[in-house]
């Protein structure tokens, strides 16, 4: 049941668009593009912000970076400047298209890269696939149930255990997506994928298809699929636009995290001051549990 705004093969008309747009104009226009129709495809899928995830991360252009589920390449032009190799993974033709429109556009000495590209189901391309330095989940770990050849008892540590690998000596693989805990849920925002009400703080009864997890819980999958190693990170608001990312050595201060009533993809009630909430979560050592993204490198012990 994938439901993610703006990705589904429902949207393929404002892909098109996209495309189009991509095709037709510059970087620096996009920004006046989302002003202009301001609807949620066009922010996910164009806005700046969203490269901060990965903006960040110790990438070297000696590295082979594997990015599963690019989606139209929000993340894909950053990791090639960062990295001279880049493999990709699209669900359909359609974003494979605007991420090679965007990377040939954008990404400068383009032509000195080493992109690969493929479209389909994970479990059909894995065999395909290489050794990687960084393998990048963003928003992804979700649907493993979804991704794999055959039905496992848990697919989400199934998955790492595949994804592990293909990864180089030393190699790491950079998760990030929601909590299910996350303040934002508590306080009256829905569920990213089901748009509905306390999806995740009731652990997904009655969905399908897709879920997130408690902090606890990517620990518990990423080290029972060999990769014990963990560094914890913190995207605020979230990990899809985030302005600032948080770490267990640099925490928010009392005061900080005071951009919480956006909710840019759908309605939301308001509940509490969300403000006033994370202060004291802040105050009692609670933060890292209740924040709405996590951001994880897992690695193999001793490699980092």
């Amino acid at each position: 049941m994938k439901n993610e705004i703006g990705t589904g093969i429902a949207d393929a008309e404002v892909l098109s668009e996209i495309c189009e747009v991509i095709r037709t104009t510059s970087k620096a226009d996009y920004g006046k593009i989302i002003e202009q129709r301001a609807t949620y495809p066009w922010i996910y899928h164009l806005a700046e912000v969203r490269s901060n995830i990965v903006e960040w991360l110790p990438i070297n252009r000696e590295d082979a970076v594997l990015e599963v589920n690019a989606e139209c390449g929000a993340l894909s032009e950053t990791l090639l400047e960062k990295a001279d190799c880049l493999t990709y993974i699209t669900d359909t033709n359609l974003q494979r298209e605007i991420v090679e429109l965007r990377l040939k556009k954008n990404v400068p000495d383009y032509e000195k890269k080493d992109v690969t590209g493929y479209t389909g189901k994970f479990a059909d391309i894995e065999r395909e696939l290489g050794k990687y330095n960084v393998i990048i989940l963003c928003g992804v770990i979700g649907y493993a149930s979804q991704m794999l050849a055959e039905k496992a008892d848990d697919p989400y540590r199934t998955l790492i255990e595949i994804l592990k690998r293909h990864l180089k000596p030393g190699g790491s693989i950079v998760m990030a997506d929601g909590n299910r805990l996350g303040l934002k849920y508590l306080a009256g925002c829905q569920e990213d994928h089901y748009g509905g009400y306390f999806n995740g703080i009731h652990d997904y009864a009655g969905c399908e298809g897709y879920r997130t997890f408690t902090r606890k819980e990517y620990q518990k999958i990423f080290t029972e699929a060999g990769l014990p190693e963990l560094q914890f990170y913190y995207p605020y608001p979230d990990y899809k636009f985030p302005s600032v990312i948080y770490s267990d050595e640099y925490l928010p201060k009392e005061g900080e995290l005071n951009d919480n009533r956006r909710n840019i993809d759908r309605d939301r009630y308001i509940f509490f001051n969300e403000l006033s909430a994370y202060n004291t979560l802040i105050a009692e050592g609670l933060f890292q549990e209740f924040s709405n993204s996590f951001l994880l490198i897992a690695s193999e012990r001793g490699t980092n």
